[in-house]
């Protein structure tokens, strides 16, 4: 393991998956849906440790580099949008036993085609969609001041990605300190679902597909 893993945050409390741990064990005697959607919540895992360790790497340079900013809204904007993409995969394998009734029509298609009309949108609705899947009491308003500073990262992130001025390469130190704010939020939100899917044991896990 490379020192960077070594010093990675942890990431929802789910152990790691291994040839011969309870895990492993658990993911090769399951039935097909229970199996896939332990595969699914193991791939989070994964995906959502390198992407923090790109995150880490971020915060431990300084950030009156202007380069070291842009890096770290991009590194910031690309966990999530991971997050969401492992999140989305986890509720296709629900949604084979469970019925959307709880979804919305505009959740339901974010889910099932993985397509909406901007990042932000395409995050809301798969994290409350995941929430009504797996009968969570919790919403993300989109009315509210955190999701409107989510989106305020995201917008930043897309004029970093696709700069028509020298103004969309700028980050200011407030938007940075506004920036890991607003990361500790929409973690907790992703937190909410994977501590609830992962709690317990394998099997107490894989029962909840």
């Amino acid at each position: 393991m490379s020192e960077d893993n070594k010093e990675a945050p942890s990431t929802y409390g789910l152990m790691q998956l291994v040839p011969g741990s309870a895990l492993w064990q658990a993911l090769m005697s399951r039935q097909e849906d229970q199996r896939d959607g332990l595969a699914a919540v193991v791939e989070f895992h994964h995906v959502t440790r390198q992407l923090l360790a790109d995150v880490a790497q971020c915060l431990g340079q300084s950030f009156s580099r202007p380069e070291s900013r842009r890096n770290f809204v991009r590194a910031l904007a690309a966990l999530f949008e991971g997050n969401t993409y492992c999140l989305r995969k986890i509720c296709l394998v629900k949604l084979k036993t469970t019925a959307p009734r709880a979804l919305s029509s505009a959740e339901l298609e974010t889910i099932v085609s993985g397509r909406s009309k901007d990042a932000e949108t395409k995050i809301r609705h798969v994290l409350n969609g995941s929430y009504k899947l797996f009968e969570i009491s919790a919403a993300i308003d989109a009315k509210s001041e955190e999701w409107k500073r989510v989106e305020q990262l995201l917008a930043r992130r897309h004029r970093l990605v696709h700069p028509n001025t020298v103004a969309d390469l700028e980050v200011t130190d407030d938007e940075s300190r506004g920036a890991i704010l607003t990361a500790a939020w929409l973690r907790e939100q992703f937190e909410v679902v994977l501590g609830f899917i992962t709690s317990g044991t394998p099997d107490e896990v894989a029962a909840r597909f």
